[in-house]
């Protein structure tokens, strides 16, 4: 059996970069574990979420999560308007 040089590089290559880019992924995968040492402030996420949403915000922790719930107006429980 003959295999032609040309084709065979040229699958070599492609094989060659599929597994550059495997390696790359899991690399990159094992050295990014810095984003859960990132605390937000609730002050700060509070004043994000405000501006973000235009409304009066209240932040609390909920599971070890920021969550963010809107204050509700007197006004809003008249269905009348």
């Amino acid at each position: 059996m003959w295999v032609n040089p040309f084709w065979f590089g040229v699958l070599m290559t492609i094989v060659g970069f599929i597994a550059l880019v495997i390696v790359i992924a899991i690399v990159n995968t094992l050295k990014d574990d810095d984003y859960e040492d990132y605390d937000v402030d609730p002050e700060e996420y509070r004043k994000m979420m405000e501006q973000l949403t235009g409304k009066k915000m209240r932040v609390y922790r909920e599971h070890g999560h920021l969550v963010a719930s809107p204050i509700e107006d007197e006004d809003d429980d008249d269905p009348n308007g």
